[in-house]
């Protein structure tokens, strides 16, 4: 059964989600074991719901709680048990798809508010050694999207309308050779917007200024790299220009994302 009967929530937490949830559905009150979709909720309702308590209570609970959770009571007892956790990190079970992050979540919604924000485009740009030629440069950024699955992700709609990351074959990248002001260069391609259902959330050039100045630029959408990660995708790009071996990660991002949004749930059965 979806609806039962009005039960006023009990806890501080309960009396906050309470207060959330009937705002986003535009209700004077919610009971606390009120199914949440079946009082009109959706998923861009959902979104907003666990963006307002997550900056309230200062937790870092996944969207997707909501869709198992459901009802007031159920989401206070996730949000109530939240807190830092360092479990043993283990590969996504085989089958099994892949969860967004709650900051996927965020940034996935507002591309659907704003699907022509550039906002969350951040660019890369790295100097690439003179001896070194564009099919080299072509392979090392190859191997860089083959070892970080997020970078080579689309996000596309499911029957629910929730958006679904689908990780493209790792395959030769599409790289512009182009003379011109790097600066130029970027200013341009961050100025255009990421289509994240059609298109992995990253574009790459080579640009040479003159001779003897040649650099690797990259565009990529906050969705796929924050800022440490593209920290970390500067590091292992100039390792590959170096000829210097570079080690895939044991685990992906999407193992790393479910394992927490696993861990958030387990506090619900």
């Amino acid at each position: 059964m979806l609806f039962r009967s009005r039960s006023a929530p009990v806890s501080g937490t309960e009396q906050q989600v309470a207060q959330v949830l009937a705002t986003v559905l535009e209700r004077d009150g919610i009971g606390r074991h009120d199914d949440f979709f079946a009082l009109g909720g959706d998923s861009l309702r959902a979104v907003q719901a666990i963006l307002w308590l997550n900056s309230a209570l200062g937790t870092q609970v996944p969207i997707s709680v909501l869709f198992e959770a459901r009802t007031v009571y159920g989401l206070a007892r996730l949000l109530a048990g939240d807190g830092p956790a360092d479990p043993q990190l283990r590969p996504r079970p085989a089958g099994q798809p892949p969860r967004l992050s709650a900051a996927q979540w965020r940034l996935w919604l507002h591309q659907q508010i704003e699907p022509g924000s550039v906002r969350y485009n951040r660019s890369l740009a790295v100097r690439i050694p003179e001896s070194l030629s564009p099919e080299a440069v072509r392979a090392a950024v190859t191997e860089t999207l083959a070892r970080h699955d997020t970078l080579r992700t689309c996000f596309r709609a499911d029957e629910s309308g929730s958006p679904v990351p689908v990780a493209e074959p790792a395959t030769a990248v599409p790289l512009t050779v182009e003379d011109g002001d790097p600066q130029a260069v970027l200013a341009r391609e961050l100025s255009r917007p990421f289509d994240l259902t059609a298109h992995p959330p990253v574009r790459a050039w080579v640009v040479r200024q003159h001779p003897g100045q040649c650099f690797l630029l990259l565009v990529v959408h906050e969705i796929a790299a924050d800022a440490s990660s593209r920290a970390l995708i500067v590091r292992q790009l100039r390792a590959s220009f170096r000829g210097r071996p570079v080690t895939a990660p044991a685990l992906r991002y999407a193992d790393r994302s479910e394992e927490h949004t696993s861990e958030l749930q387990s506090h619900h059965d």
